[in-house]
């Protein structure tokens, strides 16, 4: 959609959607990855801090184990990290590290909603 639009004007090369950032064995997270590690971690009794009035964006999940360096800024990130694997790392830096088991968190813990997130839990839970 709005990649579509953009790559007719701005040069080939410059917009990428690879979400493997840095060479990271990650790949983007589905609406529903987000919204079942967030369902499990309300229902430990950890609280959303934001509502975000827009779709999810930059969340990624861990294909394997591996060692995260400890990106700040723009450069951090959000990740899942899925039962059984482990993600290793000396100094968190501003990355969100999301654990599926026992849906805790790591790092700068901002816990948003996100509207598709919303919408998926909705029509999930009714």
């Amino acid at each position: 959609m709005i990649l579509e639009k953009l790559s007719k004007v701005i040069p080939k090369g410059l917009i990428t959607c690879d979400a493997t950032k840095f060479g990271l064995p990650i790949k983007k997270a589905k609406v529903s990855d987000y919204a079942a590690w967030l369902a499990g971690f309300v229902f430990n009794g950890g609280e959303v801090t934001a509502f975000y009035d827009y779709d999810m964006r930059n969340i990624h999940v861990a294909k394997t184990s591996f060692f995260l360096p400890d990106y700040y800024g723009s450069d951090s990130i959000r990740l899942i990290v899925p039962s059984g694997l482990i993600v290793d790392f000396n100094k968190i830096g501003h990355n969100q590290i999301f654990y599926m088991d026992g849906f805790t968190a790591k790092g700068i813990v901002s816990v948003p909603i996100f509207n598709d997130v919303y919408k998926w839990l909705e029509d999930t839970f009714k």
